[in-house]
């Protein structure tokens, strides 16, 4: 075990993912694989009505017959009795050498229920180590992402980060999972694609309909069909289509209303609750007109009308829409 390693670890906030990658650090310092934790790696819940400080203590201090370290886990560590508490900090005066105490809460620091106990905890550093795992900023988990693609020898666009962030939230496990995954797909490509992301989570309707107009804001028009194409060819329905696309057009028209009135860009973001593409979408905004967004919302209830009550072929007028649309803004 590293010499100058602390003995005993509290680890405090929401973040579980966070905590879980620290054990883990932990557990390859101490030489244990996943296959020895039931000899070397032990579970404890201060919460439970059994639980017992002494037990655990005993069992820090007791060499393990399996590896040369051990570590001890107790979660709920703010449910900790009082006398418990004083054994605790007595034993983190004088740590067994053999294993590593983590005190795991999902408690923020702010909210601990004893901050006493906590500033006594905090006076024991550097002898313990103390970590408070907040959520990490979309930002944050932005940068997570490009390090862990990089980590496998690949490349990631910031486009599919937001794709990525759009599917699976701030759910960092669900973010690895879905990492794993895409690079699994992307085989020797060494840049993923969008359709590595959308296999390992999932066709995303809003984000190919918002391709589709960027696209066609970018007067790439066969772009903007083949991807109409590729929704049809998913069996993706018409009218859902139609609704994302209406949806779009309405945060670009509601948008240039908001700044015609002389709100700021981060003002409209926050209005309209974007979080994702935020320089596609302001680009793309200066590139349309008012009077373009009002006609195309127009033809397109007309579409939907037309295709409800069986008058055209669906996926024939959308394209005819899009090029329609286009054609207008030449």
């Amino acid at each position: 075990m590293v010499k100058d390693l602390a003995r005993v670890f509290i680890f405090l906030g929401e973040e579980e993912f966070l905590k879980e990658e620290e054990i883990d650090k932990l557990r390859k310092i101490c030489g244990l694989d996943k296959g020895e934790r039931t000899n070397s790696f032990h579970t404890f819940w201060a919460a439970d009505e059994d639980f017992s400080i002494e037990k655990v203590i005993g069992l820090a201090r007791t060499p393990s017959l399996f590896s040369r370290s051990q570590i001890i886990l107790v979660k709920d560590a703010e449910k900790i009795s009082p006398a418990g508490r004083e054994l605790l900090l007595s034993y983190i005066d004088h740590p067994s050498r053999h294993s590593l105490l983590v005190l795991l809460s999902r408690t923020k620091q702010k909210s601990f229920p004893d901050p006493e106990f906590l500033a006594r905890l905090r006076a024991k550093e550097p002898k313990l180590e103390f970590r408070d795992f907040r959520p990490l900023s979309e930002e944050e988990i932005r940068r997570r992402i490009i390090c862990w693609v990089k980590e496998r020898d690949k490349t990631i666009s910031l486009g599919e980060v937001d794709f990525i962030l759009a599917k699976a939230g701030r759910d960092l496990a669900r973010i690895r999972e879905a990492i794993e995954k895409a690079c699994l797909y992307a085989k020797d490509r060494a840049k993923l694609e969008p359709t590595d992301i959308e296999n390992a989570v999932g066709k995303d309707i809003a984000l190919d309909v918002y391709k589709m107009l960027d696209a066609m804001l970018n007067r790439d028009i066969s772009k903007a069909v083949q991807i109409l194409r590729g929704l049809n060819q998913f069996n993706i329905k018409p009218d859902k289509i139609i609704g994302v696309l209406a949806k779009e057009l309405r945060k670009f028209y509601i948008a240039k209303e908001l700044i015609k009135e002389g709100l700021r860009q981060n003002q409209v973001q926050s209005r309209l609750g974007l979080k994702y593409y935020l320089a596609q979408f302001f680009s793309n905004l200066n590139k349309i007109k008012l009077e373009e967004l009002e006609n195309g919302l127009r033809k397109l209830l007309y579409i939907d009308v037309n295709i409800k009550t069986g008058k055209v072929k669906p996926f024939f007028a959308i394209e005819s829409w899009l090029l329609d649309f286009a054609r207008l803004r030449r």
